[in-house]
Order: structure tokens, then sequence, then C-alpha cells
């Protein structure tokens, strides 16, 4: 009798599986190859094209509108009439008043020989420096309208010039100029999600890309890749900014004068290009699907050839479950199922077997796990009698259940046993808040910690006598219990009375009570942020005590003092819950005032000084005050706000004092 030859279904299955898989991925990697081979890169340098005429339009729009602007100020009749009159004085301040009419950066007039008659703006030129430019050589030679874009110190300013006539005579010329800021780059990147970056040299003068919470400050790759990008303007350049991923292109700047060089930087997020690639991958998954039901209709068919054999081994196991140890398979299939049903049957023998040892094992067991939870009992009351000897107040919670709270927790809310409090609408009841918002959260834990004061980590709560305690929580999570936490309130009260005592000899004047500079110094930095970031406005309200000198040398200064503290109370009582008031040194007070323009500004500071000028003190009568205010400007610091609205004071008292100047 021959040897029986026993085929693996292993062999069987994996050979049935390897040969559909294989045309299936084979499918698949020629599709994917085909779709993704060079669609990437065309599709970024189209978008770079794209973004680069938009923005070359934007500036060019931006330059034919300075030259309108520059052409129509020179014809303006007031302005010949000064320049004819010569008043140099006049002609200054209408200068100044038309540049801030227009809202440019920079209005520059010269004669005929270039030399500089006046100029008004952020960024000045020196004399000898204008004379060096391209379009003021041209503008004075050929006596027509230019414009170009020129570098003054980090800054890079769109300068539009025209000649200036008068009585049919070269008087000389004018420029006007509007920087390349970063709202202008927002302006270009508007609808689009392109970035916008003006460079000059390694410096990053304007751009609308934003990193984390402020605008990016540095070139984000190297200075020589970035020189690469420059002179082959169809590559681009893939790099890391903040947390996000870009393509990078560069082009020079086009109209530049000759002492200037800059370029303009576009920024493509590497996200939309995973857009396209997402298609791609709808498009795999569509082919794999019709691949996996296809291999499932294949499979179904070979399943069905298998199904009674595991049909016989299912009834006879079920058996085995039962309880029926004497069960036997027989198959004949040439394969591992006629092994299977070998081992089966010996199997069903060994379980008899096993079967009465597991069942002995199973007593013994059960008598030790007996005496075991009794152990652990015994462990858990001596533990609950060890914490409600601590001072501090502890909960065990479990999600929204309080299992357990000592001694010390019970005390303080007066409260008989913990039972009251595993009821949920009395424990939202002690911290003092509503049971629905204790239903907002899904545990205990959350609720606890929405109410602590997150930089301190404390909570403020009140005992049934209306003690107000402060206490430190500190969350412990048990060992081999993920859902169970312990939580520790540690009595911190005294330790809080003192931080809050420190807190307010930091940030109050000693002598007045109001805020003191370090304080409003925050404050302004704040305001400074706001009017940056989100276009808020503020005033800034800085007034001066006339002739306090006199007060101190006629009357000393213990009435000098109480004219200080009399004044500011009193102006302290004008102010809005959402205005900072602060003394800033001697007798000086400042006022910062949010949502506020200039003019509402100088209207309450003219209220505050007639209010004050009807006043009489008690020791020596009448007082007066100087005011400067200002508005805060989205490109101000603290220095350039506190300069303006300082030399807004100095005008009032240069001036006659007892008055209000704006800056």
């Amino acid at each position: 009798m021959s040897k029986r030859v026993i085929v693996p279904i292993a062999f069987k299955v994996s050979l049935f599986f390897i040969s559909i898989f294989s045309i299936i991925l084979l499918v698949i990697g020629i599709y994917f190859y085909k779709e993704s081979e060079s669609t990437v890169k065309d599709m970024v340098n189209r978008q770079f094209k794209q973004a680069l005429s938009m923005a070359d339009n934007h500036i060019e729009l931006l330059k034919q509108l300075n030259k309108t602007l520059v052409n129509n100020l020179a014809e303006d009749h007031e302005l010949i009439k000064y320049i004819a009159s010569n008043d140099m004085h006049k002609l200054k301040n209408f200068i100044a008043d038309k540049r801030y009419d227009i809202q440019c950066d920079q209005i520059i007039l010269l004669d005929n020989k270039a030399n500089l008659i006046t100029q008004s703006g952020s960024i000045p030129f020196e004399g000898q420096m204008l004379q060096n430019l391209q379009i003021v050589e041209k503008t004075l030679k050929w006596q027509k309208s230019f414009t170009t874009i020129i570098r003054q110190f980090d800054i890079f300013v769109i300068y539009a010039s025209t000649p200036i006539i008068i009585d049919n005579k070269e008087w000389g010329m004018m420029l006007m100029g509007f920087s390349m800021n970063h709202a202008m780059m927002k302006n270009i990147k508007k609808d689009t999600v392109m970035d916008f970056t003006i460079i000059g040299d390694r410096t990053v003068a304007a751009t609308s890309l934003k990193i984390d919470d402020g605008l990016m400050k540095d070139l984000p790759m190297p200075y020589l890749d970035y020189l690469w990008l420059l002179k082959y303007p169809d590559k681009f350049y893939e790099v890391k900014i903040g947390t996000k991923e870009y393509y990078l292109t560069a082009h020079p700047l086009k109209d530049m004068d000759i002492t200037s060089t800059a370029s303009i930087m576009m920024a493509y997020p590497s996200a939309e290009i995973k857009k396209h690639e997402e298609h791609l991958i709808k498009s795999i998954l569509i082919a794999m699907l019709c691949a996996f039901v296809f291999s499932v209709i294949i499979i179904l068919i070979f399943a069905k050839k298998v199904r009674n054999i595991f049909q016989m081994m299912i009834t006879q196991t079920q058996k085995i479950k039962d309880g029926d140890y004497e069960q036997r398979l027989e198959l004949h299939t040439n394969d591992e199922f006629e092994l299977l049903s070998k081992n089966f049957n010996s199997m069903s023998k060994s379980l008899n077997r096993q079967h009465k040892i597991i069942v002995e094992h199973t007593n013994s067991l059960e008598s030790k796990v007996k005496k075991r939870t009794k152990e652990l009992n015994e462990q858990k009351q001596s533990l609950e009698h060890i914490l409600d000897l601590h001072t501090s107040m502890i909960l065990t919670i479990e999600k929204n259940v309080v299992l357990y709270a000592n001694r010390a927790f019970l005390n303080f809310f007066n409260i008989d046993s913990v039972e009251f409090i595993k009821e949920k609408e009395h424990l939202p009841e002690l911290f003092g808040v509503d049971a629905a918002y204790f239903k907002e959260f899904d545990s205990i834990k959350n609720f606890i910690t929405s109410l602590l004061n997150t930089s301190e980590n404390t909570l403020a709560i009140y005992s049934k006598e209306g003690i107000r305690k402060v206490f430190e929580i500190d969350f412990i999570t048990m060992v081999g219990k993920d859902a169970r936490e312990v939580v520790i309130f540690n009595d911190v009260t005294r330790l809080s009375k003192e931080n809050e005592r420190l807190e307010k000899q930091a940030t109050r004047d000693i002598l007045t009570g109001q805020y003191n500079r370090v304080k409003f110094n925050k404050e302004l930095d704040k305001a400074l942020y706001a009017v940056k970031r989100y276009d808020e406005v503020y005033s800034l309200v800085l007034y001066d005590i006339d002739n306090f000198k006199n007060i101190n040398d006629t009357y000393g200064h213990i009435v000098g003092d109480y004219a200080l503290v009399t004044l500011s109370d009193m102006f302290y009582k004008r102010k809005r819950p959402t205005d900072i008031f602060a003394r800033w040194g001697g007798e000086e007070f400042i006022i910062l005032l949010p949502s506020t323009n200039e003019n509402d500004a100088q209207k309450f500071a003219n209220s505050l000084r007639e209010e004050l000028e009807a006043y009489s003190f008690k020791y020596f009568g009448k007082l007066t005050c100087s005011f400067g205010v200002t508005k805060i400007l989205k490109d101000d610091t603290d220095k350039t706000v506190f300069t303006r609205v300082d030399s807004a004071l100095y005008y009032s008292k240069e001036h006659g004092k007892n008055m209000v100047t704006i800056s």
C-alpha cells in the first residue's frame, strides 16, 4: 500500500491569496505611479506663477495710486501759495497735515537743485542721500513723474515723484512714499493660501506669514540657499516654518532704485499638496475596494468547500463544551484537517482527565479568595482610620462617584456621613455652585479642576459657618486603579493672604493707592498687542500738576502729599472700570483708555481739567493740570507712544499750562 501524500491546507490558502493580492498590488502600483509622477511639481510652479503675477499687479496698482496722489498734491493751490510766499512754517504744517490725511509714510519737498526743503514722515532722509537717488535725478532732468522702490534702514518704501511748476517755471519736485509693511503683505495674501514676504539681503522687511502668535522675523532658510532660489526662479525650496511645512520660491523686486536691492519670497503651504494626494488616495481606495469585492467572491467559493468540515468540528466541540468528553472526530481529507481530527480525539481524552483535577483546584481556590477578601477589608478599615487622623481634607473619587471622605472633610462641611455627598445633587452645593453646572462634567475631577485658580492651583471654599478657606488641590491616581483618584485639600489660607498682600504692595503706589509704573507697563504691553493683533482702539492721557513745586516749597510736603492723594481720588472716581489709572512718577499721572479714540480721549481729559479747575483745595485753593493725549498706533512700541504723549504734555506746559494737547 502506497504512502499517502498530505498537501498542507496552509499552502493551498497561501497560494490562493498570494495570487489574488499580487494582481491587486500590481494594479495599484501602476495606477499610483501614473497619477502622481508629475502632478506635484507642476501644480506648485503654477500656483507660484499666479501668486507672483498677483503680487506684481498689487504693487503696480499701489505705484499708480501713489503717482496720482503725488501729482494731485503738487497741484494743490494752498501748497503753491505757501511755496510762492516762502512761508516755511505753514509749508511744513501743510505737508504734515496732508501726510496724515493721505495716510502715507513720507512726503518730501526738494528744490530744483535737489536740496531738501522739508519732509514729513517716520522714515526721514538725509539731504545728501536724496541727491544720490536715481528717481530725484530723473524727475528734475525730464520733468516727469516716476516711481521706484527704495530701502530705508530695514524698510522698503514705494516712492512716486512729480515736478513742481510755479508760474511755468521749474521750482523743484515732490516725493511721496508708502512703506511695504506687514499690512500690505496681508492685503496681497487676502483670499489666497499663499504668504508673501519682502526680503532685503538677509532681513525680513515685511511678511504675511504667521508663526505661532506672531509674524515671521528671520529668513527661514540658509542665505546661500535663498540666493540659489533667486538665481533659479522656476525652482522651489521645501522648508518647515514654525509648525507647518511650506514650498518657497523667490523673485527680485522690479523697479528698485540703484541704491537698493530686494526680493519677494512666496510661501505655499504643503497642506494644499496633501489635498491632491488625498484625491489620489481616494482613487486608490476605490480600486482596492473593487479588488477586495472580487477577492471575497473567490474566497466564498473556496470557503464553501471546507464549510462542511468546520461544521462537523463545531458540532463535536459543542458537545465537549457541554461536558461530553467521549466525542470522536473521523476525517479523511488528506491535509491538516485529518491530522487535526486525530489530535482532537487525543485532546478529548486528556480534557476528561483534566476536568476532575480542575474541580478539585476550584474548591481550594474559593477558600483562599474568601480569606484574602477578609484581609483586604481589614486593611481598608485601617487605611480609612489613618486618613481620618490627617488634618488635610481628603476625598476618594471614581468618575462621578465619591467613594470616601475623611473626617476633616466631613467636619469642615458639618456632615455626619459620606453617604450625604454620594448623592450627586449635594456635592455641588458644598462648593457653592448650581447642580446644573456640575452636570456639564463627566467626572468629579474635571468639575473640581474647573473651579481652580489655574495660576496657583488653589480653590476658595466656604464652610457651613461661612468661614472662607483657601486650599491647594492635589490629585493622586491610585496604583492599579486608573479610574480612581485621591483628592487632597491642603489648607494654604494664610499663605494666600500673604501673597495677596505682597501682590498689592508690588503693583500699588504707596502714597495714592493707585497702580504704580510697573503695573501700568504690564497693562500697556497688553494694549500694544491688542492694537497690533486685533485692531483694537486705545488712547493714553498723561497729565502733570502745574506749579506743584511751589506747593511743596510754600506749604510743605505734607500738603503736597494731600494734593496728590486728593487729585488721584478725584480722577479715579471718573474713570471707567476698564480704564487703567496709575501714578507715573512725582506729580505725573497716566490713564490708559480702551475703546477710545484720540478725540474722545481729549474730551475726557478736558472734563477732568474743568472739574479740577472748579475745585477748591483745603490749604491752598485752586490747582490746575496740563494734559497730553495720543492714540496708540499699530506700529507703536512703549517707547514711541510715551515719546508722543510726553511731547503733547510738554507742549501744554510750554503754551500756557492748564490745557489739553493731542499728539
